[in-house]
């Protein structure tokens, strides 16, 4: 009899998490037995932030594998966010409308501006 009990994609997430929170204070012990010379505790808790930022990796990786195999992300949404949905082209009319009505004037350089050229401002 086999059971295969698989967890969630969330599950494995909400693990990861809170082995990266527990390496962080692991990381916080290791130091603080370095710094008493502690050597037997700086070993223990070394040992400890490796297992806590391996399981962590693990995890994630997890986590990752379930969404993959779920099929949540086969259409991507966006290349900058995977939780945000795309604007449509109307959308960003818009905004470009609202918020940047007019294109920005020519810049014209210092040099230009009082008449003088370029190399002579260098060779100065």
């Amino acid at each position: 009899m086999s059971t295969d009990r698989r967890t969630s994609a969330s599950t494995a997430s909400a693990v990861g998490y809170l082995l990266l929170l527990l390496a962080f204070a692991t990381l916080g012990l290791f130091v603080a037995a370095l710094a008493t010379g502690t050597a037997s505790a700086a070993v223990v808790f070394g040992v400890g932030l490796i297992a806590c930022l391996g399981g962590s990796v693990a995890g994630f990786r997890a986590a990752s594998r379930r969404l993959s195999e779920s099929g949540v992300f086969i259409e991507a949404t966006s290349p900058v966010s995977i939780f945000s949905v795309p604007l449509r082209q109307q959308q960003v009319d818009d905004y470009l409308d609202s918020y940047r009505p007019h294109p920005r004037a020519a810049v014209v350089p210092i040099a230009a501006a009082r008449g003088r050229d370029e190399h002579e401002l260098l060779s100065a």
